[in-house]
């Protein structure tokens, strides 16, 4: 399998750009790759192409959610297989896919790991997202991180921005259409999920299962700015779940309208406003990942990778 690096040096606010330099030298002692880089953004879907067009079969994203989601969007998914070093800002998707969450015992260990296929959602039958999609008070959490704290990491850079925008954010009314149901009423935000984290671990929608051919949606009603200020701490573990305001249920097709004009984000990238539509495509992509019924614990690891 011909092995192709895409990396993001600029990832993590330029972590992930120290973290390779200090990786790739390690690697190239076992593995023969070709490295490409990415500039600005949209070139990791032009460059999953090429290298997938050059004859690599393994593609492995180092960034975060936002390389990942380019990625996908480049890459034939029907010969190619996705493996990721998490150097991001928030690298939710390798929460669910069970990822120790230390890059160099990923860089480790990625190479022993076997493919298993998952889910993707196909945007208005366009592109794909692969981890969570969501529409209102995110989207605009969203906006404020990739627009104004470039300063802040992670959980850091998330909760700012969230705490941030209670402060100004209105409620807006939703439309929400899925599998020949509909709800209308006006809401905080929904969140679309394919895995179950979002915001840097944030668990917003527990159940979400990778490759169970659905899609699982936490859509939060009309909550105060108090109510959502309680309910916060509780999302990191899911137990927002159950609150009379909170409704979780699943749908293979769901379709977002609002006449406000409300932020998209894609696993963490801007996407424009509504309206959106998604529909699950099942099993879409090949992915490296450790036995889905491991632990999600770092494991430990020797040699150089492990001292670096």
């Amino acid at each position: 399998m011909e092995t192709a690096f895409i990396v993001n040096r600029l990832a993590g606010r330029g972590r992930s750009g120290k973290i390779w330099d200090k990786i790739e030298p390690l690697l190239r002692r076992e593995l023969a790759f070709k490295t490409y880089y990415t500039v600005q953004a949209g070139d990791a879907v032009r460059l999953a192409g090429q290298a997938g067009a050059e004859g690599a079969s393994l593609l492995v994203a180092v960034g975060g959610d936002g390389t990942i989601f380019e990625m996908v969007n480049g890459m034939d998914l029907s010969r190619c297989t996705l493996g990721i070093l998490p150097t991001g800002t928030g690298s939710d998707l390798c929460r669910s896919l069970r990822y120790p969450q230390d890059p160099f015992a990923v860089a480790k260990q990625l190479f022993h790991w076997k493919s298993r296929r998952i889910d993707l959602g196909r945007i208005d039958g366009r592109r794909y997202f692969v981890n969570v999609i969501g529409a209102g008070f995110d989207g605009q959490v969203a906006y404020e991180i990739n627009t104004k704290l470039k300063h802040l990491t992670g959980k850091a850079a998330y909760l700012v921005g969230i705490l941030k925008n209670l402060v100004t954010y209105r409620n807006a009314p939703l439309d929400v259409e899925y599998d020949g149901r509909r709800w209308e009423g006006k809401a905080l935000l929904i969140a679309i999920g394919n895995g179950s984290f979002y915001g840097g671990g944030l668990k917003v929608v527990p159940p979400a299962v990778l490759d169970d051919g659905c899609f699982h949606v936490c859509l939060a009603k009309d909550l105060s700015k108090i109510e959502t200020l309680k309910i916060l701490p509780k999302v990191y573990s899911g137990g927002h779940i159950g609150h009379p305001d909170i409704e979780v249920f699943t749908a293979r097709r769901i379709t977002v309208k609002s006449p406000v004009s409300l932020m998209i984000q894609a696993d963490g990238e801007l996407l424009g406003t509504l309206p959106l539509t998604v529909e699950v495509a099942p099993r879409a992509l090949s992915v490296l990942a450790p036995d889905p019924g491991g632990e999600a614990v770092p494991l430990p690891v020797s040699g150089e990778i492990a001292s670096a």
